[in-house]
């Protein structure tokens, strides 16, 4: 597991995170999104913060919007460059128990695994392992291995 941490962690070419004052996010069956948006609704509410991010359907050859919940901006936040897993874990666990200490720090860590393989499964996030692999000859070989 210690390698895993230890990966390099960054958005993707394909990352296009979207800010708005009200969610315009359409009912999505695979990010749970279930809701169903009233679109004259939704230009009386008040404004608030929202962002969703763009998941790439392939097979559909489509984009659909996904909300971002605050664990999941948070996330994203702290990989804005280039970071180890283990260190996006810690800031953002370090974030929340500032502000909710009766929280579980190893909850929030399986919740940002969690999401972590989630949007690396649809190409939001590159995750890069830097592994010693043992040659016949005995000799070690630093090999990456990016998904």
């Amino acid at each position: 597991m210690d390698c895993y941490l230890a990966a390099s962690i960054q958005p993707s070419p394909l990352c296009y995170r979207l800010e708005s004052e009200w969610c315009w996010a359409e009912a999505n069956e695979f990010g749970l999104q279930k809701q169903e948006l009233n679109f004259e609704e939704n230009l009386t509410r008040e404004s608030s913060y929202y962002e969703v991010v763009l998941l790439p359907y392939l097979e559909q050859d489509t984009w659909k919007e996904y909300l971002l919940n605050p664990l999941e901006i948070l996330l994203f936040d702290a990989i804005t460059e280039s970071t180890t897993i283990k260190k996006c874990l810690n800031v953002v666990s370090a974030q929340i128990i500032q502000h909710q200490p009766q929280i579980d720090v190893k909850e929030i860590e399986e919740q940002l695994l969690s999401r972590i393989r989630f949007f690396s499964y649809f190409g939001l996030l590159t995750i890069q392992i830097n592994a010693n692999v043992s040659q016949e000859n005995n000799s070690n070989v630093e090999k990456n291995i990016t998904f």
